[in-house]
């Protein structure tokens, strides 16, 4: 299974926490945030992790440059072009896609099947499946969903 991490924000709402650090460097009990999600990605069974980096790109790079799953090609780190947001990054890295993989945005840490979700979506008539989380601080709730068929 593979899954692509979108890590290229430029810290907006949250650069005064943490100045000159990425989002996914902040710490959280002394290890920066994207290793609990490096390690929830590969513990629920992805394969390959393609993270798409842009602001402060090179903290994240030289950060992961140890990680087994580099060395190995089990991640991949992608810079952003500048004039791209996270639909550009995606359509610029289409050919390392695999036909069906997951999203995600660095923001939401989580903890779900994987395996169960992707058998789901592989089961399906669906091209796309969203996994959602209960939003306890109400930031999305004039949004709404809708799943489209391919008839």
């Amino acid at each position: 299974m593979q899954a692509v991490l979108l890590a290229s924000g430029q810290n907006t709402r949250v650069r005064h926490i943490h100045p000159g650090l990425p989002k996914v460097m902040f710490p959280l009990n002394n290890r920066p945030y994207l290793d609990y999600y490096i390690d929830t990605l590969f513990e629920e069974g992805i394969s390959e992790l393609i993270i798409i980096v842009y602001h402060l790109s090179g903290i994240i790079k030289e950060y992961l440059s140890d990680r087994p799953e580099i060395k190995t090609g089990k991640i991949k780190i992608i810079k952003r072009r500048p004039e791209y947001g996270p639909v550009g990054a995606l359509a610029d890295i289409e050919n390392m896609l695999q036909e069906k993989f997951f999203l995600f945005y660095c923001d939401t840490l989580f903890k779900t099947n994987l395996k169960e979700a992707y058998k789901k979506l592989d089961n399906s008539h669906f091209e796309a499946l969203t996994l959602l989380t209960r939003d306890e601080f109400e930031m999305w709730d004039n949004m709404e969903i809708k799943i489209d068929e391919q008839v």
